[in-house]
């Protein structure tokens, strides 16, 4: 994505497009390597079903917002 990352947004949805978690990434490094561990469960933080899920990264840069599904 870059390495002028303001900001990211990490949102994960069901394969029926439901939203499952939304999270702010507050501790990367921008222009490097980063992974997030997510614990399974959802917003309220009960435990998700098993299955596949969609992940869409919402970057903030100076040139405006990028996201990747």
């Amino acid at each position: 994505m870059g390495e002028n990352v303001n900001s990211l947004k990490l949102r994960i949805f069901t394969l029926a497009a439901s939203l499952v978690k939304e999270t702010d990434i507050t501790d990367f490094s921008s222009g490097f390597y980063n992974e997030y561990s997510w614990n399974l469960k959802n917003d309220t933080e009960e435990n998700v079903a098993n299955g596949i899920y969609l992940v869409s990264v919402i970057a903030d840069t100076p040139d405006g917002k990028i996201v990747k599904n």
